[in-house]
Parts: structure tokens; C-alpha cells; sequence
């Protein structure tokens, strides 16, 4: 059952939603530092900049004044992130070395460094000190097979120009949230349900049996309290290409799965 809300009233629940999962549930204190938010258009229609800079925004408050996005005819990917050091530009969706693979991630790696160094080995050239950029040689060399090298707490999204295939993902702890919207040939995603909700196609209705659990802080996986949206289950990967979208666990991914060729 779904029901249209006015815009207050939307806006109220949104804030409630987020306020409550934007916080660790032991101290209260708030623990996002970044947000991501993109699309993969249908055939049909070229990607409008001004809607994804609309979408980024709408996260800049987890971001602070570090943000950025990239659109091209297919795509659009974008991301609000506060930099933890020098030189490494996630700030904005990085890509590898020949363009081919880019990369906005939500969260961290841990053990990026010695993942970054085993890539060098295999002759990877890096331009910047940042975990992002390992993301997108990792995804390069490994394809799908590189989630279960990244240690840490991380949503992202990574668009394979030679697949012409949108990927998303979220780790086994799910610390960091990921939700989608599949709407008029679009696949939209935010980290935010503002962030989804600013993309022109994606309706502004209620589901009144799933808003029944914010009485207890509360909505299962992957359902969202927006008809049309939802969440990507944590340890899961989405992709989407050729208008086809298929959500699978991380066991579930088969062995030898191949990304990008390796440069």
C-alpha cells in the first residue's frame, strides 16, 4: 500500500529516518563522513549533469565542502567525502589509468596499502594516496573477485566502460548504507534516500506497511519506507547493463569472474 505525501510531511520522515540510522546506536554519535549518489540512463536518454549535482549536494552535509561528480552519456557518478590526507582525491569519482574503470566509494579500506602494493607488483601505476584508487585497479585486475580483498566498511559503485556495466556494492557489516531505485529505464543510487529521491524519475510515495516499523527504529532489508526503493543487503553487489539488473551475495560470486582486462 502506498500513499502520496505532501512535502512536509515527506520531509519530516526522511529527517526522522536518517537521524535515527545516521547514528551509532551505543553513543549517539553521528558516524557517516561520506556519500555517494549516480545512475546508469536507458539507451533512450542522455544523462542530465544539473540532476546528479543535485543529487551530490544532497549529501554534502556528510561530505562537508569536498565534493564532486562526473557525467557521461551513460552515466553519472558522485560523491561528498571528507579526505583523511594528502593526495588523495576521492573527493570526486577517481578512475584508472586509461579511463576505463571509475570508482566513488562511501567509507574505507583498511587494508588498501597492501593491496596498492600487490598491484604495483603487477605493474599498476597510481596518481594518488587514496584507498578509492585501489578500488579501481583492484576492479581492473580482479573484477568481481576483488571484494573479498577489501577489509573495511564501505559502499560503493563502479562503472566498467568496456562492460558498459554499472556495479555497486556494500560490505558484510554494512556500516554503510547503499539504496536503489530501478524507475522509467533508470538505475538510480544514493547512500541517502534524498539523494535517490532527487532523480526526477523516481516517484515520492510511502509504504505505509513498511513505515510501520519506524515505530521501532527499524526497516528491514532491503525494503526502505519509500515505494521503489531499496536497499542494497549488506555483503551484496548490484550490477546493471543492457537494462538488466541482478542483486547476488558475495557467496555467490563464481571463481575466475573476470572485470576489465588488466593494462
Amino acid at each position: 500500500m502506498a500513499m502520496r505525501l505532501r512535502p512536509s510531511d515527506e520531509w519530516r520522515r526522511y529527517e526522522h529516518w536518517n537521524h535515527v540510522f545516521d547514528r551509532c546506536p551505543k553513543t549517539g554519535q553521528g558516524r557517516a563522513m561520506s556519500g555517494i549518489a549516480g545512475f546508469l540512463a536507458p539507451w533512450s536518454e542522455r544523462p542530465d549533469p544539473s540532476v546528479l549535482e543535485r543529487m551530490t549536494r544532497s549529501l554534502q552535509h556528510l561530505g562537508g565542502d569536498a565534493w564532486g561528480y562526473y557525467v557521461d552519456d551513460r552515466f553519472g557518478l558522485g560523491v561528498a567525502r571528507r579526505l583523511r590526507r594528502a593526495g588523495e582525491q576521492s573527493d570526486r569519482p577517481v578512475t584508472n589509468e586509461d579511463g576505463s574503470v571509475h570508482v566513488v566509494l562511501d567509507g574505507v579500506i583498511y587494508n588498501f596499502p597492501s593491496i596498492r602494493d600487490e598491484l604495483i607488483s603487477r605493474g599498476h601505476q597510481f596518481v594518488t594516496t587514496g584507498d578509492t584508487e585501489v578500488v579501481a585497479h583492484a576492479w581492473q585486475e580482479f573484477g568481481d573477485q576483488c571484494l573479498p580483498l577489501f577489509s573495511g566498511v564501505f559502499a560503493l559503485a563502479i562503472w566498467d566502460q568496456q562492460r558498459q556495466q554499472l556495479f555497486l556494492a556494500r560490505d558484510p557489516l554494512g556500516e554503510k548504507r547503499l539504496y536503489y531505485a530501478v524507475a522509467k529505464g533508470w538505475l538510480i543510487f544514493g547512500s541517502e534516500l534524498r539523494a535517490v529521491l532527487a532523480h526526477p524519475a523516481v516517484t515520492h510515495e510511502l509504504e505505509l506497511t513498511v513505515s510501520r516499523s519506524l515505530e521501532f527504529d527499524l526497516v528491514p532489508e532491503p525494503h526502505s519506507i519509500i515505494c521503489g526503493i531499496s536497499k542494497l543487503p549488506r555483503g551484496h553487489w548490484l550490477t546493471a547493463s543492457n537494462g538488466r539488473v541482478t542483486v547476488q551475495s558475495y557467496g555467490d560470486i563464481p571463481s575466475g569472474a573476470q572485470g576489465s582486462t588488466s593494462a
